[in-house]
């Protein structure tokens, strides 16, 4: 055989074929269309079989037996034999025309989250058509959806068989002859398992799994905040959707009123309008994705309140679209919580898979190309990717950004940039503008029992194309980054932060920075700044709810020693994400020098002149005495020209004991001062109470 003559590119293709086949694997769009050409033959998706797993996982489980004589019914078409669709005179097309948000269909399948998601993003239908790998219809059956999943964009291959009742699409469609509707159900469906496991559902996952943009979900509770967030949101082309959920108002009630309970809309537009008596009115674009079913109360199709003005104004129209206006006030009654996803079509994406033990953690290495503004997520693998038998949670899961200042020679500087923490499929940060260069994420998940899976994504999105380099942990201990990375909050000094110094104790140049912050850590940021003290402190947690001290230091109490010039951090950890209390209490002193006890003791010290006995004249020899937090000193001056001076000080000490104990081992000090001179005497604190005595017997000669 000459090698010459053989297409490598044509033989591996060939081989990943025959692989494919009998793997039963998912491949790219490309390589299974690939094969169908290569036999001839309708793609046949062996993974999400036109079965009846695919339709329900488990038939058995008591929670969908009320599909089950239903669903039993469906067949499985494909599309080119679905009577609706071919017999309409028009060619068969993914997209017809324009894509319309009205032409969203609900059928038999209770996903109206993902549609009413589906309806918002094609109010921009290139954000539609993008999600697609290819437009085109094959004659072989084969598409393919991108949708970014558990963190990590995915090519989600399906075929055209749909499961039908009636010979009709028992669930979505479009209004017509096109299949993107019923082709990204079915891609939804099929990472999850099944069309029975797409049912009640959560639009920010939507949102956040069809785009990859951070989602953030907003309450209703506060109209001012919220409103805020919706015209920040219109303005900036974010994607809005609402739950008319758990609300103030019975089931029976929002069907008078034309909503539906436990069910997600759309958000159209926002605006605030000028009635004709100069008051203002700020109303809300609304669409169900029914496609009817509309809201009969103010500002609905048939209110009276509009004019022609401002049905000219905000494009309203009287027909039966499922598309509404509702005030601030009504929406905020009905509606429990609002979805807003944060697109930016021309923000980059990328991400990063982490694999973390239980009491480990992770520390990737995060490149900033260009300053900007980027979001930072950690995501969890979906519940929906489990059965509902798995007794699967999400755990708790932290993320902080630091930026590498300096690496060298194994030293490591960071600055501290903020976090955050939550109980939920995905965490996430906005970052107003980080600013080129190296970064570590700080991520670590608290895995529950039950959970055996120990993977999660990290993933960046912003103005530009940041990448990941690599996970750091094995380099440095937990501890160590994040005193490091809390050293530096603790300088930054940020809103929410306690700062207290030592002045009471005559010490106001050591600094104490007390926080605990929104990603689950918090920490005690000791900075002494002079030169000649230390600060001895005991600190004990009298409430310590949902809290726990960090190693070296343990159960709730520490001791600290903080030498001139030293920054020390504790660290404590939110072990509990709903909620923590605390109370301390604290015991401190101050270590100073010997020459800035004498200064202090000369300048605060209670001051005594020495009395000559003979004449009751007072002396210019001086004793001066000076409490402080660590004990107790006295300062003695012989400022005469030609007096000596000598004095036994007798102590009765307890708490309290003599640093240069006299050489017979007593508490009594002798002191013998020529003129000029000075004797100092310094007694530290060695209990929690003191005592003192003292008995004085001088001459002067």
């Amino acid at each position: 055989m000459d090698f010459n003559e053989i297409n490598l590119g044509e033989l591996g293709r060939q081989i990943f074929a025959r692989l494919l086949r009998a793997t039963a694997s998912d491949g790219s769009y490309e390589d299974v269309l690939y094969e169908c050409q290569q036999n001839d033959s309708l793609f046949e998706d062996e993974t999400f079989t036109a079965g009846p797993e695919s339709l329900i996982k488990d038939w058995s489980d008591k929670a969908v037996q009320d599909k089950v004589s239903t669903w039993k019914q469906f067949k499985w078409i494909r599309v080119t034999e679905i009577p609706s669709i071919m017999e309409g005179g028009v060619q068969l097309a993914v997209f017809l025309d324009n894509i319309d948000p009205s032409d969203i269909r609900q059928g038999l399948l209770g996903d109206c989250y993902f549609l009413s998601c589906l309806s918002v993003l094609a109010e921009n239908p290139s954000r539609i058509m993008n999600l697609f790998v290819t437009s085109k219809i094959n004659q072989y059956g084969v598409y393919a959806i991108k949708i970014c999943k558990n963190g990590e964009w995915k090519e989600v291959v399906v075929d055209d068989r749909f499961p039908c009742f009636q010979n009709e699409p028992a669930f979505s469609k479009a209004h017509g002859d096109e299949l993107w509707v019923l082709l990204m159900e079915k891609a939804w469906a099929k990472l999850h398992g099944s069309y029975e496991r797409i049912e009640a559902g959560f639009a920010e996952n939507v949102l956040r799994d069809l785009t990859g943009a951070p989602t953030e979900q907003v309450h209703s509770d506060d109209q001012e905040i919220l409103w805020k967030k919706l015209i920040e949101a219109e303005s900036k082309g974010y994607l809005i959707a609402a739950s008319a959920g758990t609300t103030k108002a019975s089931k029976e009630l929002l069907e008078k009123l034309g909503l539906i309970g436990n069910h997600s809309y759309g958000i159209l537009d926002v605006r605030e309008v000028t009635l004709d008596d100069g008051d203002k009115e700020k109303l809300i674009k609304v669409r169900n994705p029914w496609g009817d079913f509309e809201w009969k109360g103010d500002w609905g199709d048939d209110s009276e309140l509009w004019t022609p003005k401002l049905e000219k104004l905000l494009g309203q129209s009287d027909g039966n679209d499922g598309i509404f206006f509702m005030n601030l006030e009504d929406f905020c009654h009905y509606f429990s919580r609002v979805q807003i996803c944060r697109i930016n079509d021309k923000y980059k994406y990328s991400s990063f898979k982490c694999n973390q033990n239980r009491d480990s953690y992770c520390l990737v290495k995060l490149v900033i190309p260009s300053d900007g503004l980027y979001s930072i997520s950690l995501l969890q693998t979906d519940e929906r990717c489990f059965g509902r038998n798995d007794d699967y949670d999400y755990s708790n899961a932290r993320l902080i950004l630091a930026k590498i200042l300096s690496d060298q020679e194994g030293v490591l500087e960071l600055e501290y940039l903020g976090g955050q923490m939550g109980q939920t499929r995905d965490i996430w940060k906005e970052y107003s503008m980080l600013k080129k260069g190296e970064y570590y994420v700080f991520a670590e998940v608290d895995w529950q029992e039950k959970v055996d899976l120990t993977e999660f994504c990290i993933s960046c999105y912003g103005s530009g194309q940041a990448y990941f380099i690599r996970d750091d942990k094995v380099l440095y201990k937990k501890q160590e980054i994040l005193a490091q990375i809390y050293k530096s909050c603790g300088k930054q000094e940020q809103e929410g932060s306690k700062h207290v110094t030592y002045e009471q104790y005559q010490e106001p140049n050591i600094h104490k920075i007390t926080q605990l912050c929104e990603e689950g850590y918090g920490f005690v940021f000791y900075d002494n700044k002079t030169t000649e003290s230390t600060l001895n402190e005991t600190v004990t947690y009298n409430k310590f709810d949902g809290l726990t001290l960090m190693k070296p230091y343990k159960d709730q109490s520490y001791q600290i020693v903080v030498a001139p010039g030293e920054q020390k951090v504790v660290l404590i950890r939110q072990a509990d994400p709903f909620g923590y209390s605390m109370a301390s209490s604290t015991s401190s002193s101050i270590g100073f020098s010997k020459d800035k006890l004498q200064k202090l003791c000369k300048e605060q010290g209670k001051l005594t002149k020495r009395v000559n006995p003979s004449n009751k004249q007072e002396l210019e020899i001086y004793q001066y005495q000076y409490k402080h937090s660590s004990g107790i000193c006295y300062l003695y001056e012989n400022k005469t020209v030609n007096k000596k001076f000598e004095e036994q000080l007798k102590f009765v000490l307890s708490g309290l004991e003599i640093v240069e104990k006299p050489a017979d081992g007593t508490d009594t000090v002798r002191i013998k001062l020529g003129p000029g001179e000075t004797k100092f005497i310094e007694l530290k604190s060695v209990g929690p109470q003191w005592k003192i005595q003292t008995a004085v017997a001088f001459s002067i000669y």
